[in-house]
This record gives C-alpha cells, structure tokens and sequence, in this order.
C-alpha cells in the first residue's frame, strides 16, 4: 500500500516535495546517490532510464503501449515514483507505468537500491524555464503533439505540460512462435494505443512561507494483443491521477514541511478472453498527509522527523460481481537521516501498516463475506558512510539498507481476470549491502557499484496456467551484482554515456532466476552536436529474462539500436527526426512473450520560445 521510506536518499525526497530543482543534461555517472537522466527526449522518454545502471524496461507492444521500468531485477510497487512532489504510484496496484507519467516534464533523478522504494525511486523535477511544441506522426499511424512551458514568475515559478498521441499499432509482421491460434491479426490489429498526460505545477514564496501545489493526470485507450499462447481480443482503459500541495517554513534552525496529496486510478479490462466475454474494473483512491522537520544540529551536522498517514480503497467489478475494499488509516514514520562527522547517514524507522479491511458484496447471489484487520510493522533501516579526497574528485561509500513493504490492495484482491490476487500474500522485505567509488571530473566520470541483498518473501507476478497470472510469494532469494556507469564530456560538442549491469539471482526454492531480472544489461548513448543542431543514438542489449519461479518460460535477449536527430530550420524551429528499432529486429519480445515492432520511424516539427 505504501512504498516504504525514503531513509538513504532523504536529499531526494526533499527536492522532490520542494517542487524540485532544474537538472543538467543526462549522464550515467552522477554522484553517489543517484544518476539524472533526459526526460525530454524526441520521442520516447522512458528509453533514458536504459542509461541508469541497473535498470532495463518491459514493454507491451507498440508505440504508446505501457512501458515497465525494472531496476536490479525489481519493477512495479518496489518503485517509489514522485513527479513535481506527487506520488504517482497506483494507489490500488502500485503499478509503475512510464507512459502515464508527464516525461518531458522535466529531467528525471533515479535512485538505484533499497531505501526509496524496495527496489529504488524515479522523481521527475520541474523544467528549465522556456517553451516547447512538438508536432509529428510516423509508423503504424502513429500520431503526437507535446507541448511544455516553464517560466520564472516574481517569487516563484510556474509549469505546465500536455502530451497526446494515437496509434494504429499494427506492425505487419509477427513470428510464428509468438502467435495464438488466433492469427496474426488478433496479435497486431489489437495493438493500438491513444495516450494523454497533462501535468500543472506553480510554487511561491509568499510572507517566509513556501508554497507549492501540482496536479498530473494521464488516460489511456486501447488494445491487449495477448500472450503467445493465449489468443485474446481484449480491450483496456488506465487512468492515473494526483493532486497535492505543500508548505515549507523556517523558524531558526528548524525547517517544517508540512503537505497534503489525493491520488486515483482507473483500470478496466474489457472484451473477449481466454475464458469467453469479460469485463473487469479496479478503481484505487488514496488521500493522506505528511509532515517533516528538519533541524541543524551543528554545522555539517542535521536530524529529522518525519510522519505520514494514508488511507486507501479500491472498488472491484467483475462482470456483474462487484467488492468494495477499504484499508485502515496506515501511519509511518521516521527519523532519520542524522549527519553526523565527514559524512556519515544514519536513518532508521518502521512503517505502521494497518491492514486490509475487506468487505465484498456479490450481486449474483446476495452473499457478503469480511475479513478482519491486522497490524503490521515493517521495520526500515539504513546506515551509509562516505569518505571524499578534498578537491572531490572521488568519492567512496557503503551503505546497508532494511526495506520493507506491505502487499498492494491489487496484489492482495485483485479480481479474477488477466490477474488475479492473492489475499494470503506476506509482505517482502530486502536486506541489501552497497559499496561503490564516483571518481572523475566532468569530462570524464565514473561510477562503480557492486550489491548484494538477500530478497524475504518476494512477491512476484508469475504465469499460474496459459491464460492466467498472479502475485506468489517466492520465498527466499538472493540478488548480487555489479552496476557500471561511465559519462564522457570530451568536448562540449561531443558525449557518450555508457551504462551496463551485471546480475545474478536464484530463487532458494527452485534455483530458477528472479523473473524479470535480466543478467546483464547494456547501454551505449553517443551524442554530438548543441542545443540547435544535433545527432545522438541508443544501443540497448538485455539478456533473456525468466517468467516464471521456474525459469521455464524465458524470453530471449534482445538488441535494439535508436537513432534520434535535429536538424534546426530557423533559431527556434527544427525537424525531428526519430528511428527507432533501426537494425529492423523482427524476433523482439518482452517477459510475456508480446512481439515488438520492428523498425519505426517518426518525423516531428519541434517550435521553441
């Protein structure tokens, strides 16, 4: 229900409810919490996050299709997701879907590792101030128009984004492995998209107070093409929402945030399935506030306290059965982190779950059924030490992590259908050790990371037959690996970002891998040129990806190369020009074994100002 605390990267956090700050262009390595990426790419923003170490993306299909970020082999509600200061994770499934978040928005900080989130933390910040419209269209009818504007006002700044698009989605080809008995044409028909996000966001400084309030909103239409062996002319609807605002004010040493925040989701799944006609709704909501205060001990030195509370509820329709599901107030809190010497972290806390309260009335034969509620303690913790030479050109950390969460109200109740939940799901937890060294300048940086942590419990959305899924606990499991990353600025003119993770993980029950985790992941983004005029490219490698707690469904690896360009027309007009898939793979798929285009090719009209 809530993604645990943020205790490792409070630094983080606290820019992300200040509205955030302008970022500089993207780069693998960063510094030692964290790496920034371009959210503002010509196309496809979601493909930056291919340049953090450590993470990989799951796609369904399609331009405009739903896009999964994986980090270190773990994805959806393991992901704390801010933008603007909101939280934008499903409040009913903790989905995490790059293309309903406002990319473009502004440049994106992402956090790899326990601490914010199971499994890390994307927080998407404000833009530079200017304005942007970008207008194109391209392969399998596809359509887009984006436009963003951000301006310094007196006191403070406002920012606004809208982003639209639509596509046919019917590539014409598809393998003969990846194909049900249906044919081609249940796989690429039903693969078209029609996408909407907006997001609105202004704060001010007004009698020593700071106040900040945002809104973000994304929709989406459009077909499920079906797993390899399970044919389906299925329809789906998301919708994803929140609104929020927050005060910051000062008194001596002693900084307060104080903040509210409503968030909703909206999921629908309708038409023919594997099992005959079906029609099934998941609707989430979540309401809470927060409070944080944070106090200069003494110089270099600080401590703070924070608290938030939550309540959440889903409504479950499925066909003509309908169930109600309300969780109880669940309260968190912290202190943490405490600075203390050179620089040294200290964070600790329990997350105070109050569990699910279930009521569910069935319309088919009069029936209600209720479960009790229990209270859980999820225990957070996390300890990091760094030491830098003077000048800062390296810097050396270790860090031990305890995050924990609590099953998401989907995971736990989720109707029957394409997945189905599982109420008799124990929370996961993961004990991680960190140690890595960010040497460099800034024409030449590097970023080294070896972990390992051992997965409690993991919940895992795994095939249960050819036409079903759903969340199971897989027990214990162990992750190790290496995360790489290396930006180089020879020039102003000229870099190259590379990012690459090696990883291994076994499940203790089968000896299978983690499904999801790939076991090595490669990124390599040369770019030349300046803001007006310039040619840049995106070679992504991921390994084959297990499915299942056996390793017995695994899609293969995959190669695909992107190639993005500009060519300025005037000073503040030029065409775009996008080639996606350029190597023309035919025989790309996802985890779920859903076929991916092949070559795409979009062309824009971008007018700044």
């Amino acid at each position: 229900m809530l993604a645990p605390l943020a205790l490792t990267t409070l630094a983080l956090a606290a820019a992300a409810t200040d509205g955030g700050e302008t970022v500089v262009r993207a780069r693998a390595a960063d510094d030692v919490d964290n790496v920034r990426v371009d959210g503002g790419a010509v196309w496809d923003g979601g493909a930056a996050l291919l340049l953090v170490p450590g993470a990989t993306l799951a796609r369904d299909g399609g331009p405009l299709s739903p896009v999964r970020p994986v980090v270190r082999g773990l994805s959806g509600p393991r992901l704390a997701v801010t933008a603007l200061g909101l939280s934008l994770d499903d409040p009913a499934a903790g989905v995490v879907d790059v293309g309903l978040l406002p990319w473009g928005m502004g440049d994106v900080v992402v956090d790899v590792g326990a601490g914010a989130g199971l499994g890390g933390a994307l927080s998407l910040r404000r833009p530079a101030p200017g304005v942007q419209i970008v207008v194109g269209a391209g392969s399998v009818g596809t359509l887009r128009a984006r436009g963003r504007v951000a301006e310094d006002v007196e006191g403070g700044h406002v920012a606004g984004f809208v982003d639209v698009g639509s596509t046919r989605g019917d590539f014409p080809f598809v393998n003969d492995d990846t194909l049900g008995t249906g044919g081609p044409d249940a796989v690429r028909a039903n693969n078209d998209q029609q996408r909407a996000n907006v997001a609105a966001a202004a704060d001010v400084d007004a009698a020593g107070v700071r106040v900040a309030v945002a809104a973000s909103g994304a929709a989406r239409r459009g077909g499920v093409p079906g797993f390899a062996s399970a044919p389906l002319a299925l329809r789906a609807e998301d919708a994803l929402g929140a609104v929020g605002a927050q005060a910051r004010a000062r008194a001596g040493v002693v900084v307060v945030d104080v903040g509210v925040a409503a968030a909703g989701s909206d999921r629908r799944v309708f038409g023919v399935g594997a099992a005959g006609p079906t029609d099934s709704r998941l609707v989430g909501a979540r309401a809470g506030a927060s409070a944080r205060a944070t106090a200069s001990i003494v110089e270099g030195a600080t401590a703070s306290l924070r608290a938030r509370a939550d309540r959440s509820a889903i409504v479950a329709v499925v066909d003509r059965d309908a169930a109600r599901l309300d969780a109880d107030a669940t309260v968190r809190a912290a202190v943490g982190p405490l600075v203390v010497g050179v620089d040294a972290r200290v964070g600790v806390g329990v997350v105070v779950d109050r569990d699910l309260r279930a009521a569910v009335e069935r319309t088919v034969d009069g029936t209600a059924a209720r479960e009790g509620a229990t209270l859980t303690l999820l225990p957070q913790g996390a300890l990091r030490v760094l030491a830098a030479d003077g000048d800062g050109a390296a810097t050396a950390f270790l860090g031990v992590t305890r995050a924990s969460r609590a099953p998401t109200l989907d995971e736990r109740y989720a109707p029957r259908g394409f997945v189905r939940g599982n109420p008799a799901l124990r929370p996961e937890a993961v004990d991680e050790l960190e140690a890595g060294v960010v040497v460099g300048t800034d024409a030449a940086r590097a970023r080294v990371v070896g972990h390992v942590s051992a997965l409690r419990d993991g919940i895992v959305v795994v095939h249960k037959n050819a036409f079903e899924l759903g969340p199971e606990n897989t027990g214990a499991a162990t992750r190790a690996g290496v995360d790489v990353g290396v930006a180089l600025r020879p020039t102003p003119l000229v870099s190259v970002d590379v990012a690459a993770s090696l990883l291994v993980t076994a499940l203790a029950s089968t000896g299978a891998p983690l499904p999801g985790a790939p076991p090595v992941a490669l990124a390599l983004a040369p770019r030349v040129g300046d803001d007006d005029g310039w040619l840049r490219a995106l070679l992504a490698v991921r390994g084959p990806v297990s499915s299942t707690l056996f390793g017995t469904l695994t899609s293969p690896g995959t190669v695909l190369l992107d190639v993005e360009g500009r060519l300025p027309l005037a000073p503040r007009l030029g065409v775009l020009v996008s080639l996606h898939n350029a190597l023309d793979v035919r025989d790309a798929r996802d985890q779920n074994l859903l076929p991916l285009p092949g070559r795409l090719v979009f062309v824009s009209l971008e007018v700044r100002a």
